[in-house]
């Protein structure tokens, strides 16, 4: 997508929310602040109501929002790694295919 707004191909990116567009909350604002205004982009969040063409689009919710949602990823993949640790202590296998011996925990819960 960079490539083709780089060459003109794009004019406009439009997302559900700005954690969609990413989680870093210094990156995202690199791109919405400097990277899209740089190449004549507009950008638009949804749920957000964020639109580069407003006038409001230096609202100072941005930087907090994007930090919420950098915090909201890295809590999710902790809160993941130590369930598959707490799995892996009681004996439960973790992967997608249980070898001989093992019930796969995918299966029990389909049938």
């Amino acid at each position: 997508m960079l490539h083709d707004i780089e060459i003109g191909k794009i004019q406009c990116v439009i997302v559900k929310d700005l954690s969609r567009l990413g989680r870093n909350y210094i990156d995202t604002g690199y791109y919405i602040q400097s990277y899209f205004p740089a190449y004549k982009v507009r950008f638009i969040a949804l749920n957000e109501n964020f639109d580069t063409e407003k006038e409001d689009s230096s609202n100072i919710l941005l930087p907090v929002l994007n930090m919420i949602n950098e915090s909201y990823a890295l809590d999710t993949s902790k809160k993941i790694r130590e369930q598959t640790v707490r799995d892996m202590r009681a004996g439960k296998f973790i992967g997608d295919k249980a070898p001989y011996g093992y019930k796969n925990l995918l299966m029990i819960v389909t049938n």
